[in-house]
């Protein structure tokens, strides 16, 4: 992210009890009402990444991990 985000009021949106990292993004997104392509370009990764993902057939790094629950503190 390139840009300093601030956090909502509210509670942070956070990963459920047995919900998968791939469900999590998934849930992440379309609470923020947007498509792939917009949701990736706001964290900075590339839509192709986000589907796959989304989809469980890749895994994010620990750095993009960081990043998306760093961003997810500022959903509520």
């Amino acid at each position: 992210m390139t840009r300093r985000l601030r956090r909502l009021r509210g509670t942070e949106m956070r990963i459920k009890k047995g919900e998968s990292y791939a469900d999590f993004i998934l849930r992440l997104r379309l609470k923020t009402k947007r498509t792939q392509k917009e949701f990736a370009k706001l964290l900075g990764f590339e839509a192709t990444i986000i589907h796959l993902w989304e989809t469980g057939k890749r895994v994010p790094s620990m750095k993009s991990q960081r990043i998306i629950d760093e961003f997810a503190k500022t959903i509520k």
